[in-house]
């Protein structure tokens, strides 16, 4: 019940993320394109989560403890082996057999009753030998391995959740990055078309000899300037989209466009609850849980190396073309190996299993408190960022009505052109320290995301 309530508190405070603020401060980012080149987030991460490369590798590293999991319960099976030999006799040897060699009979005298000799024969001769052996005790100890391998499995599949959940956090950052050049690249243009108005304006002053030839060259310096940012703000983009391509594994030159995402509010969430929830959902923290459980698996498959070997194994020969021994043997029967003294080896081995789960202990109270501190940073650095936008967000509002007013009053000639410039930069840097505060928060939200370790948070 508690980890269901964590869930939902979970569930709640992503929720409350997605209040939208930013697209009402940023109507020019709703402008409508066409819906097959729409990239949203959410189709963004399930693109890298389908075809990322980083993902697809450590899924097939599942796939290889998987194989090594079957080839581990192949081991529980008899072992079928066949094993044959030919020959071609070089040399004819030549057997002989004394007279009585084999004893006495009274019935028959000695056998044999005179010296024989027998002859190899010439030609091919071959062996062949077919064998089952089936393990009985290391059943026990073939079985902890396996439970082993099937732990390297989870922990594997932990691997997966956190290169997955790493790159949907790339993913979310490199969208919100495009998003937020987007959005000085619409500063930028807006700018240009104010310096452009401004330039027409100044140059009628000249004209009419009120305003002086190097304001007009100031002006049209501050325009080519701004045409030169809109010029780099575009490359940008464009390499931006092509490492966001790279990280869907699709064509570089793969054009799309984005969409707003809704802006978050300022939200409250408890930090204990938020440590709670980590310590169940991170995969660091649960690999570190099965990485103490696979060493323990360790040692105990390294203690029953102590008990001896015990198969069961049914053995059948036969000699083709050599009549002087039996040529034909079949048994059953069960076959024991025990190294009964291994001079402190086996000793020394358990020890260091011993160290190997010690330090498995280390680092998984090393990875929680690591957490545990990561999550309230994250926390705190949400919250300074959402309250950042509030700041940016009066002071982008002050700046473009300051320029609005001198602008009217420039035009009737009651304030300086130096008035006018001035108020048009410093709403340049308003705007461009308001998009940097949303692109923090942004980030500062995906980075608790990740923190969190719950998959799927968008």
């Amino acid at each position: 019940m508690i980890k269901i309530l964590g869930r939902f508190r979970t569930a709640c405070f992503l929720l409350t993320l997605c209040s939208v603020l930013f697209v009402q401060s940023n109507p020019a980012w709703c402008q409508t394109v066409s819906t097959d080149s729409v990239l949203t987030l959410q189709r963004a991460l399930e693109l890298a989560g389908q075809n990322n490369l980083s993902v697809k590798n450590s899924a097939l590293e599942i796939e290889k403890v998987k194989d090594d999991l079957a080839a581990a319960e192949s081991e529980r099976l008899p072992k079928l082996e066949v094993k044959a030999s030919g020959q071609h006799n070089l040399v004819r040897q030549r057997y002989t057999f004394e007279q009585g060699v084999f004893g006495n009979a009274n019935a028959t005298g000695p056998i044999p009753d005179q010296d024989t000799q027998i002859t190899s024969q010439s030609g091919i001769s071959g062996h062949v030998v077919a064998s089952a052996s089936l393990p009985l005790l290391q059943q026990w100890r073939i079985g902890v391995g396996i439970d082993q391998i099937k732990v390297a499995e989870d922990m594997a599949r932990q691997r997966l959740r956190s290169d997955t959940q790493e790159v949907e956090k790339r993913v979310k950052n490199q969208y919100y990055t495009i998003l937020e050049t987007q959005s000085e690249l619409k500063a930028v243009d807006e700018s240009i078309v104010y310096y452009g108005s401004l330039y027409q304006l100044v140059h009628r002053y000249v004209v009419q000899q009120v305003a002086l030839d190097y304001e007009q060259m100031e002006v049209q310096a501050r325009l080519a300037k701004s045409e030169h940012a809109a010029l780099t703000l575009s490359n940008h983009l464009i390499t931006q989209k092509e490492h966001m391509n790279q990280l869907l594994n699709r064509s570089l030159d793969t054009e799309f466009e984005v969409s707003p995402v809704p802006g978050p509010l300022p939200f409250q969430i408890n930090p204990d609850d938020a440590v709670a929830s980590a310590m169940n959902q991170r995969p660091d923290v649960n690999e570190a849980k099965l990485k103490l459980t696979h060493e323990q698996l360790g040692k105990e498959a390294k203690a029953l190396e102590y008990l001896p070997d015990i198969d069961l194994k049914i053995h059948y020969s036969k000699l083709y073309n050599v009549n002087l021994v039996p040529d034909e043997d079949a048994a059953v029967g069960l076959h024991a190996k025990w190294e009964f003294y291994n001079w402190g080896r086996r000793q020394d081995e358990l020890s260091k299993k011993t160290k190997a789960i010690l330090q498995a202990k280390n680092r998984l109270r090393e990875t929680k408190s690591r957490v545990a501190i990561e999550v309230k940073s994250r926390i705190r650095s949400v919250n300074e960022a959402a309250d950042q936008i509030r700041v940016s967000r009066l002071a982008q509002v002050a700046a473009r009505e300051k320029l609005r007013v001198i602008t009217n009053k420039y035009r009737v000639q009651a304030t300086l052109l130096q008035d006018a410039l001035r108020a048009e930069a410093e709403l340049s840097d308003a705007n461009s320290e308001y998009n940097q505060a949303v692109l923090s928060l942004w980030t500062a939200i995906a980075d608790l995301e990740k923190s969190l370790g719950s998959d799927n948070d968008v």
